[in-house]
């Protein structure tokens, strides 16, 4: 009987995070997790646990970077979008647990000081501790770059980042600010 009881706990350990998908390498690695949805008129990007990111318009799926973990968009318009998700434990400054609005914070001081080694200084234009997003921009390549950093929950009860960076000439300010928000927020 102590035979079978060991024999169902270790089949419990190695299939229950297969079944409930609370891997945190489980991510799409194709474009087949995206389609337009015609009926709300959205670019659909399913993720593995991680959720939906609903994008507004048509957009085409173009290369996947599996190191980094980030979808690239096109627009007809030429407008670029950079959309990546995962795990907040996957970074270091979030190995002792650090989530929610700190996780989001933590994220933005490093990329700003990543940039900056860059020469492209960063800037906040909007942080919201309640929705856990910060909104930020930068200039790089000759153009006014805009971001939204922030936080999920997802499906295995593992706090989930979401960044979607917008690369457009034609967007304002604002146009960027309320897409990226129309983005994260869906």
């Amino acid at each position: 009987m102590m035979k079978f009881i060991c024999k169902a706990i270790l089949l419990l350990v190695i299939l229950f995070p297969l079944v409930t998908g609370c891997h945190s390498k489980m991510v799409p690695q194709s474009p087949s997790d995206i389609h337009f949805d015609e009926n709300i008129g959205r670019t659909v990007y399913a993720t593995t646990p991680w959720g939906v990111v609903s994008i507004p318009e048509k957009w085409a799926a173009g290369k996947y970077n599996k190191a980094t973990r980030q979808q690239y968009f096109y627009h007809k318009d030429t407008a670029t979008l950079i959309v990546s998700v995962g795990a907040c434990k996957s970074f270091p400054f979030a190995k002792n647990g650090t989530d929610g609005y700190d996780f989001v914070r933590k994220y933005y001081d490093v990329e700003s000081k990543y940039n900056s080694m860059l020469e492209q200084p960063t800037r906040i234009i909007e942080e919201n501790e309640k929705d856990r997003y910060i909104i930020w921009t930068m200039r790089a390549d000759g153009i006014d770059q805009y971001l939204i950093s922030g936080v999920k929950d997802c499906a295995c009860n593992e706090c989930g980042y979401r960044t979607i960076h917008l690369k457009s000439r034609k967007y304002s300010a604002d146009k960027a600010v309320a897409f990226l928000k129309d983005a994260f927020l869906k």
